[in-house]
């Protein structure tokens, strides 16, 4: 687990792998803008007006129960193949040619069924939420043709809605018609029994207590007809919801439809005492403005909100939860059926009240004497038959008055307009989007190499894997404050240089006073090395040597890397002539050693070895010969341009296999004669892993400088460059670790900002 100054820290060292990520992604998503099908999208807004149906039956359902569904039932209606038929049927030939068709048309090609599925596709609903309103949506590549089939979609589901409403009032006129002919024929042969029995008998009135007992029994009679198609008309209803529940969830409609909670059993009890108060008032005739009327009404209407309130508690509650979703269908419909349920109780208890006040007056009437009764029953019959046949009118008069002042529930608010601008791709989404994703790609990315790379990163962790000394730690230098293709980039990682760094010369400083303890005080010859490539090894080896010669020691550097030479690029020298043109030329012009000496005369003239058991030709021969060998040496080397103590032997061009340069002899004739006459020799070597140079270098080295990247090198690789360095039995002096991240290497990044406003 890392801490947040570490995830910082790390961010910050690979903000350019961040930003390169990131830039990639917003790139991929520019080219997506760019090449993606422009799609335009327009709108149309119709509102559904809940107006409430007059129906024979005196029972209107609460809005919420069925109006919710009448809304969704309309939404999947636009959803399907046969809706978008009917938009495609009444789009005008010119908006059906705007559709795009598939670039190569099969011979049993259907263009009107591939545009109706364009239409069915790319035909979107949406209801807008704690709303009747609906919004139309379709999108296409014309922007033309999008608002026309939106507004097209709008008029049809219109039209849709008010045709199928009429045909409800039309179907409900006709079934009354029916009703108006069977009641009629009884009203016909009611009269004509009472006219003839009148007739016959000689009788035309009744007392006042028979007519009374009619009154009563014909309004008794009246409401329990009314009563009992009420009841019907809601079992037919409570059948179908509970069809609709047995669909919808089968295991679940026993459990809660038959809820057997107290407070609910209690409200139920109430509820049906109420209507047969109410019922028992309306036999006695009283009118419904009554005081006690209203009064019933009103407690009836309350108990149903409490009873519907307290279902829905019991519904959402712990026993349920989990099971169904209180915004579903399935819970109005549970509702829904609660309620029906509660009504058909009412209503035949209802029924059973009316039939037994009907049966006690129809005992009175018993009691009537025999020619009187039979008149009472023909006059019942008739007024029966007859008030019946009034409503029966009224209903018919009223469906027709509806069905022709019908408008629908659906009103277009507001139509499509043809859009300006595409609405896909969304380029600003899709750049947030893609900036998002290149971050957390990069991360990953980011994070995988951290934790995947087994590398040291501080002091203290390499010189606990080599268990070799870190002489000094050199800080990164960001490149991109530097940027240039003319080698400035390079010089400014000298610390001579008017473009460097003044924390470099402070690095550096300290590792020649670590380096110079260890070497001899005259004629010593450190070789710098790395692990892999591209450590920065020459960079080191370069600033080694710079500030030794400013510190007064006769320097040579010489560029030993002749795979891959890198001296005379960091300086600004030429390539050639080098120490691989010096040996290819003493391979060339070399002579046989005579016997008995040791041929070896400095740079500066002198003779330094003492000849012996030779021939005066002999010496003559190789005094020449070393004199050649000085002169290569001393047309090669470069004096540095601004040091004068620093020279620079740089790789050459010549071409010599590295095995074979570093496996003569003349190298070290070469290097004896420069040990004699400077203090230091500094050798930049190839790399110690994966090809052998270092293992031929390191035999003329004094002291071995190993240059190691922080955060980059593998442990493993360290090690295993330390183990081909032990077999070479050179002194490895110590570890300089290089490219050190500056918050690292001072403790803190703005410890390090400190230090670097007092620099600049």
């Amino acid at each position: 687990m890392i801490s947040i100054a570490e995830f910082i820290e790390i961010l910050r060292r690979r903000k350019m792998a961040l930003g390169l990520s990131v830039g990639l992604a917003l790139l991929l998503v520019m080219l997506y803008n760019h090449l993606a099908t422009r799609l335009y999208e327009a709108s149309a807004c119709v509102v559904f007006e809940n107006y409430s149906k007059n129906t024979i039956v005196d029972f209107e359902m609460p809005r919420t129960f069925s109006w919710s569904s009448f809304v969704a039932n309309r939404i999947q209606e636009m959803q399907t193949q046969s809706f978008a038929a009917r938009v495609y049927a009444e789009l005008p030939e010119a908006e059906r040619n705007l559709f795009p068709l598939p670039p190569t048309l099969p011979p049993e090609f259907d263009k009107e069924k591939y545009i109706i599925n364009e239409i069915s596709v790319n035909l979107s609903v949406r209801p807008i939420q704690e709303t009747d309103v609906v919004v139309i949506t379709f999108t296409s590549e014309h922007a033309a043709l999008t608002a026309k089939v939106a507004n097209t979609a709008a008029k049809v589901l219109q039209a849709t809605n008010l045709n199928v409403r009429r045909h409800e009032y039309a179907s409900l006129g006709s079934f009354i018609d029916d009703q108006i002919k069977v009641v009629s024929e009884k009203l016909m042969h009611a009269e004509e029994a009472l006219s003839e029995y009148k007739t016959r008998k000689k009788i035309t009135a009744i007392d006042d207590e028979s007519r009374e007992i009619l009154q009563r029994i014909t309004q008794a009679e009246v409401l329990l007809n009314r009563v009992k198609a009420d009841r019907d008309a809601m079992l037919r209803k409570l059948s179908t919801i509970k069809k609709r529940l047995n669909e919808q969830k089968r295991d679940l409609t026993s459990s809660v439809v038959q809820i057997t909670d107290p407070l609910t059993a209690k409200l139920k009890e109430n509820l049906v005492e109420l209507n047969v108060r109410y019922s028992s008032l309306q036999a006695q005739g009283q009118p419904d403005d009554h005081p006690k009327m209203v009064e019933l009404r009103r407690e009836i209407e309350k108990i149903k909100q409490e009873l519907v309130r307290t279902t829905k508690q019991i519904l959402e509650g712990e026993a349920f939860k989990g099971v169904i979703d209180p915004l579903s269908e399935l819970k109005k419909n549970l509702e829904e059926s609660t309620l029906l349920e509660v009504e058909v109780q009412s209503l035949s208890a209802q029924k059973a009240n009316l039939q037994g006040t009907l049966k006690r007056y129809l005992e009175r009437l018993e009691e009537i004497p025999g020619q009187e009764l039979e008149l009472v029953r023909l006059m019942r019959d008739r007024e029966i038959n007859n008030k019946t046949y009034v409503r029966l009118l009224e209903e018919r008069e009223h469906a027709r008055i509806r069905e022709a002042a019908e408008i629908g529930n659906i009103r277009v608010i507001e139509l499509a307009k043809t859009p300006r601008t595409p609405t896909r791709p969304r380029k600003i989404l899709n750049l947030i989007i893609g900036f998002f994703a290149g971050s957390v790609i990069g991360l990953v990315l980011i994070f995988a190499r951290e934790f995947m790379r087994d590398a040291p990163k501080t002091q203290e962790e390499v010189e606990q894997l080599l268990n070799l000394p870190v002489l000094a730690s050199v800080p990164q230098i960001k490149p991109g404050l530097s940027i240039s293709l003319n080698g400035h980039a390079k010089r400014r990682m000298l610390i001579n240089h008017e473009t460097a760094v003044p924390m470099l010369g402070d690095a550096f400083a300290y590792l020649w006073s670590s380096v110079e303890l260890a070497l001899p005080r005259s004629g010593a010859v450190l070789m710098v090395t790395s692990a892999r490539a591209a450590e920065g090894k020459s960079t080191v080896a370069t600033n080694l040597c710079l500030i030794a010669a400013q510190q007064g020691k006769r320097t040579i550097l010489i560029d030993g890397d002749t795979r891959r030479p890198m001296i005379h690029k960091i300086l600004g020298l030429s390539a050639s002539p080098g120490l691989t043109n010096i040996v290819a030329r003493e391979l060339m012009y070399s002579v046989l050693e005579p016997s008995g000496y040791e041929p070896s005369v400095g740079l500066n003239g002198h003779q330094a070895q003492v000849f012996s058991d030779t021939t005066p030709d002999a010496k003559l021969e190789v005094i020449s010969w070393a004199w050649a060998m000085q002169a290569s040496i001393r047309q090669a080397l470069q004096q540095h341009p601004a040091v004068d103590r620093l020279k620079i032997l740089a790789a050459g061009d010549a071409p010599i296999k590295p095995h074979r340069l570093w496996g003569t002899p003349i190298i070290e004739e070469i290097i004896s004669l420069l040990k004699q006459a400077v203090d230091l020799i500094v050798i930049d070597s190839p790399p110690v892993i994966g090809i052998p140079d270092a293992s031929f270098i390191a035999r003329y080295a004094d002291q071995i400088l190993l240059c190691v990247e922080a955060t980059k090198t593998d442990k493993k690789v360290l090690q295993r460059a330390q183990k081909v360095l032990d077999h070479t039995r050179a002194k490895v002096v110590g570890v300089v670790l290089n490219m050190v991240d500056p918050a690292v290497l001072y403790g803190g990044y703005k410890y390090y900002k400190y230090y670097q406003r007092h620099y600049n």
